[in-house]
């Protein structure tokens, strides 16, 4: 049985990024050290904060460099996120949505 555990969806304009929405589920604990680590697996991600109040600010500014990188250094939004395991679900001249499936329900907590 497949899980949607995240979905995205990727708003271009004449093939540009304009947009892009993303639900998904994040992690966060506390560390030794005094900071919170915020983890975003399904893009492999990691960042550190010190106060709860930035979590929501820094998962935004991650997630937002991330497509940023993803145009500007590699090869698309859209392959970096099939290279993580993402998969097309729909698809028109202007908006893409992709989603993380996943086989079992403890398979992102294992990842």
């Amino acid at each position: 049985m497949e899980f949607k555990e995240a979905t995205i969806e990727i708003h271009r304009k004449a093939g540009l990024l304009k947009s892009v929405s993303v639900a998904m589920p994040t992690w966060d604990k506390d560390e030794n050290d005094g900071s919170i680590s915020v983890n975003i697996p399904l893009f492999g991600l990691k960042a550190f904060v010190f106060d709860d109040m930035d979590q929501d600010v820094v998962v935004n500014d991650v997630i937002k460099s991330f497509c940023i990188s993803a145009e500007k250094f590699g090869t698309g939004l859209e392959s970096e996120l099939s290279v993580l395991g993402w998969e097309y679900c729909e698809e028109n001249e202007n908006k893409i949505t992709m989603s993380y499936l996943v086989h079992s329900k403890d398979f992102v907590i294992l990842q």
